[in-house]
């Protein structure tokens, strides 16, 4: 389930949108993560779907530049959200995620939508087929 919504969900909708995004050199932002880059024991499934969003933000990247359609990702770390508020209140995980963080710090919506912004906009005309990630340096730790 977690691989047909996170993965083949994208590209299906991807598929759908070619025809109007061709019309207007648009754009697609995936929405991948942290864990696209490094296996998480907790969330295979979740990893695998995207790491596979990764590749197929790259497919699409290379086969629809024909189009003028530009297509790229964003990989968040974690970030203080709804879904994060559990595992922020329990004092041990919380600390443990920060501790590893570079930026000692969970990140915040407005992170993520600073590189949306960045992606969305012709400042980014000639990026296409890469992923940013915002993830305060979980990744390189």
């Amino acid at each position: 389930d977690v691989i047909n919504t996170n993965l083949m969900g994208v590209m299906r909708m991807s598929h759908e949108a070619l025809p109007k995004l061709a019309l207007t050199h648009g754009n697609i932002i995936n929405i991948a993560s942290m864990f696209s880059f490094f296996g998480s024991p907790m969330s295979p499934g979740y990893t695998a779907s995207k790491t596979g969003l990764v590749g197929l933000t790259k497919s699409l990247a290379n086969g629809w530049s024909e189009h003028h359609v530009r297509v790229n990702a964003i990989a968040p770390g974690y970030i203080e959200t709804k879904l994060t508020k559990a595992l922020r209140e329990e004092d041990e995980q919380r600390e443990k995620i920060t501790e590893r963080t570079a930026l000692k710090k969970w990140g915040v919506p407005d992170d993520i939508a600073g590189a949306a912004v960045y992606l969305a906009s012709d400042r980014a005309s000639y990026t296409t087929g890469t992923t940013i990630t915002v993830d305060g340096g979980y990744s390189i730790t």
